[in-house]
Order: C-alpha cells, then sequence, then structure tokens
C-alpha cells in the first residue's frame, strides 16, 4: 500500500528537539496539564504531551499513537510492587496501559474522535505511518501522529539492542502528489541499515533505509 503513497508532513514537533537530543535534564513546562495532574506523569508521558499538544490546531485530526514499550517503567513498579506482596494502585494501573498517554491526551483536549495504538518492536514507527496512510485512504484529510520511546529500565535494559534516549516527536500527514514529499514502502534488495527513521525525517536525505529483522523498509524524498 505505502510503496505506492506520497504524503507531505505539515508540521515536526519533538522532546526534546532534534538539536538537543542528547540532553535529558530538563522536562516540558505542560501549562495545559493541572499542576498535581502533571506532578504524577512520567518524563515519557510529558514527553508525548508536549509532542501532541503542539500539533492541537489539528485536534480534529484522527491520531495515531505508536510506542515500542509504551510506559514500561510504570508498569515494572507495578509488577515488583505485586511480587513484593503490595497493594495497586488503580491510577498508576490506569496510567500503565499501551494507550494510556493517548487516552489521557484525548480527555485534556476533550477529543472525542478516533485515535489508535500501535507497538510493532523494531518497526514501530513504519507501522504507524501506514496506519496513518491507511486513513488517510479512507477519507481522513490529515492524520496527526506521535511516536515515543525511553530506554528500557532495568531488570530488561539488557534487553535492547541498542541504547536510545528518551525521545516523543509528532507530526501531522497528508497525502500528496507534487511538492516535497515522502514516501515509504518495503525495500528491496540487500543494504546497508540506517537505523531509526528520525534522523532522516529531520534531515534531507534522499532516502533512509531500515532493516527490522527479515523485513526491509526505504524510505524515500521527492520533488
Amino acid at each position: 500500500m505505502s510503496s505506492s503513497l506520497h504524503f507531505s508532513i505539515d508540521k515536526l514537533i519533538s522532546w526534546p528537539s532534534h538539536a538537543e537530543i542528547d540532553s535529558q535534564t530538563i522536562q516540558p513546562p505542560l501549562p495545559q496539564v493541572p499542576p498535581m495532574q502533571r506532578r504524577r506523569m512520567s518524563p515519557l508521558c510529558k514527553a508525548s504531551l508536549h509532542a501532541a499538544f503542539g500539533l492541537q490546531e489539528h485536534g480534529d485530526a484522527p491520531l495515531v499513537y505508536a510506542s515500542r514499550y509504551g510506559d514500561i517503567a510504570r508498569s515494572i513498579e507495578l509488577l515488583t510492587q505485586l511480587s513484593d506482596g503490595e497493594g495497586l494502585s488503580p491510577t498508576q494501573f490506569s496510567l500503565s496501559v499501551h494507550n494510556a498517554i493517548a487516552a489521557l491526551h484525548g480527555i485534556l483536549t476533550n477529543h472525542r474522535g478516533q485515535y489508535t495504538a500501535i507497538a510493532a518492536g523494531p518497526e514501530t514507527v513504519e507501522a504507524a505511518f501506514c496506519e496513518a496512510l491507511g486513513m488517510l485512504v479512507d477519507g481522513a484529510e490529515s492524520v496527526r501522529l506521535i511516536a515515543c520511546d525511553a530506554p528500557l529500565p532495568e531488570p530488561y535494559a539488557g534487553y535492547e539492542a541498542e541504547h536510545s534516549p528518551l525521545l516523543a516527536w509528532g507530526c501531522v500527514l497528508r497525502l500528496s502528489d507534487q511538492g516535497p514529499r515522502l514516501s515509504l514502502g518495503a525495500a528491496q534488495g540487500c543494504r546497508e541499515d540506517q537505523g531509526h527513521p528520525w534522523a532522516f525525517l529531520n534531515g534531507d536525505a534522499a532516502s533512509h533505509h531500515h532493516q527490522c529483522g527479515k523485513h526491509a523498509w526505504l524510505w524515500q524524498r521527492h520533488d
């Protein structure tokens, strides 16, 4: 499907910014969130909401939320408490499910439209873009996409193939058949893996190859 569809990205916003990706010491202020609620949020949740709020002028558009692990640090904390025989907080549990951040954003913005949550291992971003493209083909004028992940905490950190810093970003997709645009499809033949597509989306390279196990994806720019 996506190999024959061209699309444009109207806006790209992230926390940290692309230039500050190695800085993990500050968190977004989120004035849209009540202080008591903000204090209960994890760094990943705050970063994701920063990206989502940055797309608020497109607030009626469908939303695709993509995260490989979600707020897994909160889940591990709950599992540890459970193994120690402690009681679990219903609030903490509700914030630990995979789609919690997307749902929380919907509550805070009173968004009652369509949203979906995607997790697809190392190709989570590509799966999210395919989902968004499907929505566009089905008639949506634009689709908001939020992608976020944080480093795996102990005791699972050792199972992560490569360490990546906390990053949450969002963009707005539209179908496009003219002007600067992108395409995404299955890659043919053997090529060098260029890793996560974040650098490609922020740069000006003509193409980007992402190898995900037996699957390979090709991102391309078109004039």
